[in-house]
């Protein structure tokens, strides 16, 4: 059985992996409307998980609050980077 921290490190890992795959595809297709929209997205969205992954060790306003707002940001910047698109 998994507990949360580990839980929580691997979804880092995963989506820092995702971002830096997806710079190389960003350097490829630089020139598509909306794919710098889903970069930003895939680079905010490591440090959303990070900043909850830390929420014992970190003030609770910028574990939950700036966490939570990074990742429904970046949903969004996906949202808006697939209409460009």
């Amino acid at each position: 059985m998994l507990d949360l921290q580990t839980l929580s490190f691997s979804s880092v890992l995963a989506a820092l992996i995702s971002a830096a795959f997806f710079i190389f595809a960003w350097f490829i297709n630089k020139k598509s409307p909306g794919i710098n929209l889903w970069l930003a997205a895939m680079l905010m969205q490591p440090l959303g998980w990070l900043l909850l992954s830390l929420r014992s060790h970190i003030s609770v306003h910028l574990s939950i609050f700036v966490a939570n707002v990074l990742l429904i940001l970046s949903m969004l910047l996906f949202l808006l980077g697939g209409e460009l698109f």
